[in-house]
């Protein structure tokens, strides 16, 4: 595989080609898993040293362990771009000022720790040490993870959220596993409409009433600005398109109103829609999450809504081939 770095020089504290991009081969789902355990990793790391400056300062702590410190906070942020970049395909996260110069809104992780500890020595720490205490503290992040989610999962949390809201909703079908929100689902007019809460965590904070509320309100404007023409594809789509007993609506996007139409295989389409201020009910195409190149296009390029654009996501698949 060709892959082309620049500016790896910015992280002195880093062989970029020898301790980090060696691992090219792995699958996507793996770089998916090792680009969150990197990022997950790096924030512990850099929690810890910042509750070490505030309780002994920055004079209180020893050059070498400066120099070891900033030195892993390098790696895992490196490793993290890194196995990021593998998994989307993007050329451009391999620019590491580029990328660096992303976060311009933002306490950069190295930058901060740079920052705060000045000029630092070289530092000493093996590689394989690094990685080992990254595996030991991926591992102790998923097991905290899993004593504090609720024995269902969640899903009866989400449940009563939503209900004080005046929505009356039950289990959802038709989903793959999901290990980071709670989905429900709300029957109306005959669709199965979804609605999630992302579960606590570190990323995405503390689960609220105010989010359900938020949720909800989204809902329950797409239904009364776009069902007709939601329901107009949910019942085509299942007479006409194969394997579609268990399809579900989801409402999605932002400051904008979008419809992603799904079943147990994942995402089908997105229909896009107006923006959730506008009074009006503009609308533009139906995006199928399909390739042109793609076997699976070929069950859906026939299908055809009045008035409705239907198009593939694009018409060459960037995953088919292992190269950027």
């Amino acid at each position: 595989m060709d892959i082309k770095f620049k500016n790896t020089d910015i992280y002195p504290n880093v062989d970029w080609e020898k301790e980090i991009a060696n691992e090219g081969e792995l699958e996507r789902d793996e770089h998916a898993r090792r680009s969150s355990d990197s990022l997950f990793v790096m924030l512990q790391i850099k929690d810890s040293i910042d509750r070490e400056i505030e309780n002994i300062g920055v004079d209180g702590i020893e050059e070498h362990k400066k120099a070891n410190m900033l030195r892993m906070v390098e790696y895992f942020y490196c490793k993290f771009v890194y196995h990021h970049a593998m998994f989307y395909r993007k050329k451009e996260l391999l620019d590491l000022l580029k990328t660096q110069k992303q976060y311009r809104r933002f306490d950069h992780p190295v930058l901060s720790i740079k920052k705060k500890f000045g000029k630092t020595i070289e530092s000493t720490v093996p590689v394989e040490d690094i990685q080992k205490l990254g595996e030991v503290i991926a591992e102790s992040i998923r097991e905290k993870r899993k004593k504090k989610e609720p024995a269902d999962g969640g899903f009866e949390e989400a449940k009563e959220m939503f209900e004080k809201e005046g929505l009356i909703v039950e289990k959802p079908i038709g989903i793959g596993k999901e290990n980071d929100r709670d989905t429900v689902c709300v029957i109306h007019d005959g669709i199965r409409y979804h609605l999630y809460l992302m579960k606590s965590s570190s990323m995405s904070g503390v689960r609220t009433q105010e989010g359900a509320h938020k949720e909800a309100n989204d809902y329950k404007s797409l239904i009364k600005k776009y069902h007709p023409l939601i329901k107009r594809i949910h019942d085509q789509m299942k007479s006409e398109i194969p394997g579609m007993e268990n399809i579900w609506v989801m409402e999605g996007g932002g400051m904008q109103h979008q419809a992603f139409f799904g079943n147990e295989n994942g995402y089908i389409a997105i229909l896009c829609l107006g923006m959730k201020k506008s009074k009006k009910t503009d609308y533009g195409s139906l995006i199928f999450q399909s390739y042109e190149d793609d076997d699976k296009w070929q069950t859906y390029k026939n299908f055809k809504v009045d008035g409705v654009e239907c198009i593939a996501f694009g018409d060459k698949n960037p995953y088919k081939n292992d190269t950027f």
